[in-house]
């Protein structure tokens, strides 16, 4: 059997330049997005009520910002 995952798009400041980012999120919480300016990826997993973690990493070209 088959799941398909829903995807609702999330808007967010990159924590790496500023500018604005839009990620799209999963069914089951995760947020996964790429900066347009820096290229840095973040990925927030949703692990409880008051608790999140955010996951950034670098491109592999190195542009400045």
């Amino acid at each position: 059997m088959t799941t398909t995952k829903k995807w609702t798009p999330i808007t967010w400041h990159c924590m790496n330049c500023g500018s604005k980012v839009t990620g799209s999120k999963s069914t089951d919480g995760d947020i996964r997005g790429e900066c347009s300016k820096c290229k840095t990826v973040m990925i927030r997993k949703h692990k409880s009520r008051r608790h999140s973690t955010v996951e950034i990493y670098k491109s592999e070209i190195s542009l400045p910002c």
